[in-house]
């Protein structure tokens, strides 16, 4: 039998809770059942119209440009880049399937040939048998079952860029594009496992470069120790002025200690960064398989 190792972890937490409770079994959090801890991070980027005075922040050309170690990339939309393919290869590619050849058109082997033997008569399949013992329905396995499709859920979707029916800062974007020398270069809001402060997984980000800006890498991290902990360093590169063929940029490389919810924003002379994180709310099938069963317990 495989093991669910999630079902796994939803049931430790199950015993330690009911342990620590007695018979009034009841979890605050259904986010508690899920392993790892959950967050969705929000970030506006948006940049400032070139300033007659740039102030003390340098114009770099070399150096000050480098990936950390575990720097991962969000995931794409499909699993692979097919645009170059050939048609054939790339309609292989996404729709992959097996064609079922029908009785009526299968060849037959000729039992009068030499050396042929006619094809075995088919065997008529039943039903499976009924595996025993069973387990009878309980609100304690139908929970299990609801955090374990939950955390699948999650994985799922962890690491994109999420829908933007999902934002929460649209008015914040509005009002910045409404506001004279300033572009929005993204809007975007991801959801992932926020690792411990000591195991950071940057992600990855890259735009390009439009007629209001130039392009925009570097990457955004978020880290969870006392307090929620979210790092940005990003690269806006300048209109190449043809001195060495290096191309200028200017760096942003800010950090912020953050609460839930709360709307932090990130200064610079030609950049700004507003982000704000909040918990994934549990899906509500696994809220009410929770209520059941704390219903069951508690009598």
């Amino acid at each position: 039998m495989k093991r669910n190792r999630w079902g796994l972890a939803a049931l430790t937490a199950l015993v330690a809770i009911a342990a620590a409770n007695g018979a009034d079994a009841k979890v605050e959090d259904p986010n508690d059942l899920i392993q790892g801890r959950w967050y969705a991070t929000e970030v506006i980027i948006f940049a400032r119209e070139e300033p007659a005075d740039p102030g003390p922040e340098a114009l770099l050309r070399e150096g000050g440009r480098s990936w950390p170690a575990r720097t991962r990339a969000f995931a794409e939309p499909m699993p692979w880049r097919i645009a170059g393919l050939d048609p054939l290869t790339r309609a292989c590619l996404e729709f992959p399937r097996l064609d079922l050849v029908s009785a009526a058109t299968t060849p037959q082997l000729d039992a009068t040939a030499p050396g042929d033997t006619a094809p075995p008569e088919p065997v008529a399949l039943g039903p499976p048998p009924d595996i025993e013992p069973s387990l009878a329905p309980h609100p304690l396995l139908d929970l299990l079952q609801a955090a374990a499709r939950q955390q699948v859920d999650w994985r799922r979707d962890s690491y994109r860029w999420l829908p933007g029916r999902t934002h929460v800062l649209n008015a914040q974007a509005r009002r910045i594009g409404s506001v004279q020398g300033l572009n929005v270069i993204w809007h975007g809001r991801w959801m992932q496992p926020v690792p411990s402060r000591s195991k950071s997984e940057p992600l990855m980000l890259a735009v390009p470069a439009t007629a209001d800006h130039g392009r925009v890498s570097g990457t955004l991290a978020v880290t969870l120790g006392r307090f929620l902990h979210f790092n940005a360093t990003l690269w806006l590169e300048e209109p190449d002025d043809g001195q060495d063929g290096l191309v200028p940029f200017m760096q942003l490389s800010e950090a912020r200690t953050m609460r839930l919810e709360e709307l932090h924003y990130l200064d610079h002379p030609r950049l700004g960064v507003l982000v704000r994180i909040n918990r994934v709310p549990p899906s509500p099938a696994l809220v009410r398989a929770l209520r059941t069963w704390e219903a069951s317990v508690n009598g």
